[in-house]
């Protein structure tokens, strides 16, 4: 062969080896140990009221219609009275200050004997009279959710002086019932407080919703949306009264978050603990709404907007025949492979971000890995001088702003119709909707919004 000849066929064999130049980049390896967001915390305030009214019927089932009876001058002391006494009418409550004044209306009917002198024949009489008695009452809520109302007794009201008519005298015999209507009037109140302290047994009843809040809720059949509530502590800023009821607001500090896919497993539920009291309750609502976006699908859209796009410098052009998008510790590994005038893949990275001014998820940092930087310097500088770089950052954005305000719009929705067994429901608005972080998943992205509003959980009905 001619020497012109072997020196043509030389260059040609250059040429195409460096038009066809393979440049296989290996896969990036972690360096970085993966973020978890950390859910932050939420309050809820919690209502509770118990009425006058139900106060009142307790102490009026308590005490019956008959509330002593004695018949015998000889039992069960010996002295010189008989006394039965009725609860006239049903007892009455209304706040005085910060204190409870109950009037119970009592009717007395009473025997008195009387003698002049130990040989004197003995006289006997009897009389009906009404009477109010005052029982004070200062309710006081313990860290073990016990409930007292504490009461004191606080004196009479004759409603007319009792005496005993003999003929033309009459004798008062105030001084000798008092005493025995108080001993007797002792022993019904400390009853009553019993009573009352068993029958308003809040303990049991909180313990109760603190469990039941414990279990998954379904808040959404069709996308298998779970709301989980994870309570912590209960706080309180005690007692007060309005509106002819004694009331106070229990505040729970609690981990609220919503899970996609099947029913989460249930956790060992917490001890219900000791009641906090506080000066202020917070009131600032948070639920962490988790939304997840697969690496599937967003290598879809990808490689809709990417593959068969070509990039050219010079006489030599490259196209992208396929792309894929996987995690890599907090950074989204983007591998690019294409053919042409150098062909094989390359892999670059980012950090998942969200662009709230557009509402577009986006990938800030974007850049070639050292790997791949150091094959294409070598081998096919030219490639780095393309627009391929710009414009993956342009074609991997993908808008969410419509679906977070549907997701915030539904769970709107579902809050203000959530409640279980009617025993309680939640009440409020969702007033902000933020994304909080964006964490990577093995198959997915987890997008963490912070749903931020005033919520109230209603307690429609204690079994008390």
């Amino acid at each position: 062969m001619p020497h012109y000849c072997q020196t043509i066929f030389f260059s040609l064999c250059v040429v195409f080896l460096t038009a066809c130049k393979t440049i296989d980049a290996p896969k990036p390896v972690a360096h970085e140990k993966t973020l978890d967001y950390s859910p932050t915390l939420s309050f809820v305030q919690l209502p509770v009221s118990i009425p006058l009214s139900s106060i009142n019927d307790l102490i009026n089932k308590k005490m019956g219609g008959l509330v002593y009876e004695d018949r015998s001058y000889t039992q069960p002391t010996v002295d010189d009275y008989q006394l039965i006494v009725m609860r006239k009418t049903s007892v009455t409550s209304v706040f005085d200050g910060k204190e409870i004044r109950i009037t119970i209306p009592l009717n007395i009917w009473a025997k008195a004997q009387w003698k002049a002198c130990s040989i004197c024949p003995g006289l006997e009489k009897e009389t009906a009279f009404d009477i109010d008695v005052y029982v004070r009452s200062k309710p006081e809520l313990k860290n073990d959710y016990s409930f007292r109302l504490n009461l004191k007794s606080d004196g009479f009201d004759w409603k007319k002086k009792p005496v005993i008519s003999l003929g033309i005298v009459d004798i008062p015999i105030e001084r000798l019932l008092q005493k025995p209507l108080e001993i007797q009037l002792e022993k019904t109140i400390r009853d009553v407080e019993k009573e009352i302290a068993s029958s308003f047994d809040l303990r049991s009843e909180i313990s109760r919703l603190w469990n039941n809040c414990q279990e998954p809720n379904l808040i959404d059949a069709d996308t298998e949306t779970w709301l989980k509530i994870e309570p912590q502590q209960l706080f309180t800023t005690g007692l007060s009264e309005q509106s002819g009821s004694i009331n106070m607001i229990l505040g729970a500090s609690a981990y609220v978050g919503t899970i996609s896919g099947s029913r989460p497993l249930n956790s060992r539920l917490s001890a219900l603990p000791a009641l906090q009291l506080v000066q202020k309750l917070p009131d600032d609502f948070r639920v962490q709404v988790q939304s997840r976006i697969s690496f599937e699908a967003l290598t879809l859209q990808a490689k809709k907007a990417l593959v068969g796009q070509e990039f050219a410098q010079g006489n030599k052009q490259i196209k992208i025949e396929d792309i894929a998008l996987t995690p890599i510790a907090n950074r989204l590994l983007i591998q690019v492979v294409f053919s042409g005038s150098a062909k094989g893949s390359i892999f670059l990275s980012g950090i998942p971000s969200y662009d709230a001014s557009k509402g577009v998820l986006y990938f800030k940092e974007l850049d070639l890995d050292i790997e791949s930087r150091s094959l294409l310097l070598k081998s096919a500088s030219w490639l780095l001088n393309t627009t391929l770089q710009n414009t993956l950052e342009k074609q991997l954005r993908y808008p969410v702003s419509d679906y977070l305000n549907s997701v915030k719009n539904e769970l709107d929705l579902k809050i203000k119709s959530f409640g279980r067994n009617s025993a309680y429901r939640l009440t409020g608005t969702i007033d902000s909707f933020l994304l909080q972080g964006i964490y990577m998943r093995e198959t997915d992205l987890q997008l963490v919004l912070n749903a931020n509003g005033k919520i109230r959980l209603q307690i429609q009905k204690f079994d008390f």
